[in-house]
């Protein structure tokens, strides 16, 4: 089998997730986000069995407990509605000026996540990452002042989706990743 390597580009939209199937309305493009990715961790020593039998007590048995995802996205277009889904407020209207309310008590409102990649590794060839809930964090700081272009920096926490566990596709019920079949 020959090595696939994956660099990725593409588009990041979120979208409102519908209660009653857990997917998702329609899907806002973020704008150019340059750098993103994924941690995916899992606690293994939670739970260890050792057998009995010959006295040895070795471990035969490891569970793990939890898995979590998470991310970052670096986001560039500092739009009304960007603005106000990373800072978790509304948009104002103000003398033709629209103002990012920012909210005192962050909701822990959930997105679904959606990345339309092209692989440069792969010829363009498309590559998909979609996460069912995600719930982001505050953002952290970005210059304001100096050469570098003003970034909308957040973490953010993929979810359990319960309602779209069954497929076998799926990341346990958190997302799902697609590369192209190899021919």
């Amino acid at each position: 089998m020959a090595d696939f390597y994956v660099l990725g580009q593409g588009i990041v939209s979120l979208g409102d997730i519908t209660a009653e199937t857990g997917l998702p309305g329609a899907l806002a493009k973020v704008g150019n986000v340059p750098d993103g990715g994924l941690t995916f961790s899992a606690e293994t020593n939670a739970f260890d069995h050792r057998e009995s039998q010959s006295g040895k007590r070795r471990t035969d048995l490891k569970i793990n407990r939890n898995f979590d995802i998470t991310g970052q996205l670096t986001v560039e277009d500092i739009t009304p509605e960007n603005l106000a889904t990373f800072f978790k407020g509304e948009n104002v209207v103000d003398g033709g000026i629209t103002y990012a309310t920012i909210a005192s008590e962050p909701l822990s409102k959930e997105y679904w996540l959606d990345f339309q990649g092209l692989n440069n590794a792969d010829n363009d060839n498309p590559f998909l990452l979609q996460l069912y809930r995600v719930v982001f964090g505050p953002p952290k700081s970005s210059p304001l002042i100096g050469s570098e272009l003003f970034q909308i920096i957040v973490d953010f926490q993929a979810l359990f989706q319960p309602l779209l566990e069954e497929d076998a596709s799926h990341l346990g019920g958190y997302g799902r990743i697609g590369v192209p079949t190899p021919a």
